[in-house]
């Protein structure tokens, strides 16, 4: 008998899950729809190589992301699948740590076939990411490294304040220099990561880690 254990808190979407897993997996099966952390850590440790399934943004998992993650690491035979139903700068840097690499990912919003997909290889103990995951991974890994590679010491410090929301002058008083300087730094900074704009560059200066998503108040 296999189990399966659901944290989402969504019944319609919840039913799609429980109908696409009998679609892939023909054998025996017993799904258990559970409503919290602590049901979780009580079914695991019932059934240690259970098949977990999980929208760590339901049921207020996003405040908890650490114990979603530390539970994980506490059961290493149990076979888990995230199924994002959004996405956040603090999950993306997450999907860049050793921590997050012993998940299966799919996306709601993922095509039919990867959802299925997913949900296969996470009960045959295989790994998957959906495509959709490994593009902005990719896409991340491209930001560190054009902000640690072309960017200078100086420029990295520039942009770490300009992210932080910090005004042309304030910045230039902080550090003793002309607002000039300042704005020469800034234009370098767009050009080289192919930027126009704050957000841009703000978005640039979270994924390397310069700044940290609670830093950021633009």
């Amino acid at each position: 008998m296999l189990n399966i254990g659901i944290v989402e808190s969504q019944e319609i979407t919840r039913y799609a899950l429980k109908a696409l897993i009998r679609e892939v997996y023909q054998g025996d099966i017993n799904v258990l729809e559970l409503d919290n952390l602590a049901d979780l850590k009580s079914y695991l440790a019932k059934d240690p190589n259970a098949v977990i399934i999980v929208d760590p943004f339901s049921q207020c998992l996003e405040k908890q992301s650490d114990l979603l993650l530390m539970l994980r690491e506490q059961n290493l035979k149990s076979q888990w699948l995230l199924f994002f139903s959004e996405l956040n700068e603090q999950w993306l840097k997450q999907f860049l740590s050793n921590r997050i690499s012993s998940f299966n990912i799919v996306f709601q919003n993922d095509k039919l076939e990867h959802i299925k997909e997913g949900i296969s290889k996470t009960i045959l103990k295989e790994t998957y990411l959906a495509p959709w995951i490994k593009k902005k991974l990719e896409e991340h890994q491209d930001s560190i490294l054009k902000v640690e590679q072309i960017l200078t010491n100086a420029e990295r410090e520039i942009l770490k304040e300009i992210a932080s929301g910090k005004m042309t002058k304030e910045i230039a008083a902080e550090r003793s220099i002309s607002t000039h300087t300042v704005i020469t730094h800034r234009k370098n900074i767009f050009k080289k990561l192919g930027v126009s704009n704050v957000y841009d560059a703000t978005r640039y200066a979270i994924r390397s880690g310069i700044i940290t998503v609670n830093d950021y108040y633009i």
